[in-house]
């Protein structure tokens, strides 16, 4: 289902509840590798520790097989709200999948850059008018689109 990766269901009654922990998602195939959602209402401090130490689990947790060029990238920090646009569905397609494999590289970069500024996109005009605010970002785009 869309939008539930935060909200856990009883498997006996059925009931619902909205579970509001840190999370650390692991794309060993995209840049960055590691994307952090902080927890509601936490400060900058607290999610720094837990980001810290769920990296620590997770590099616990797999061992050898941990690769430590998973954090050469960073760690993108991501708003809860803002996960449905940071993580692409898995089953079915997206309009991006039909775009240019650099041009998407260069779209998924600026819209990480924008997302971790704090900045919350969804829709196209948020994005064209967040683009046009950072010069450096629109130039990056035009380079990509004539590139392409």
């Amino acid at each position: 289902m869309k939008n539930t990766l935060h909200i856990l269901v009883c498997p006996h009654c059925g009931q619902s509840a909205i579970v509001n922990t840190p999370l650390l998602i692991l794309r060993p195939s995209k840049k960055p590798a590691l994307l952090f959602s902080p927890a509601g209402g936490s400060g900058s401090s607290q999610d720094q520790e837990q980001a810290e130490a769920l990296i620590g689990m997770c590099r616990a947790h797999l061992g050898d097989t941990w690769q430590d060029s998973w954090l050469a990238d960073g760690v993108l920090i991501v708003a809860r709200a803002d996960l449905p646009t940071a993580i692409p569905y898995e089953s079915g397609s997206s309009p991006i999948d039909d775009v240019d494999p650099r041009l998407r590289s260069t779209l998924e970069r600026i819209v990480a850059m924008i997302t971790a500024e704090g900045l919350r996109i969804t829709t196209p005009e948020e994005l064209q008018r967040a683009i046009e605010a950072r010069p450096e970002l629109k130039a990056e785009l035009a380079e990509a689109l004539n590139n392409t």
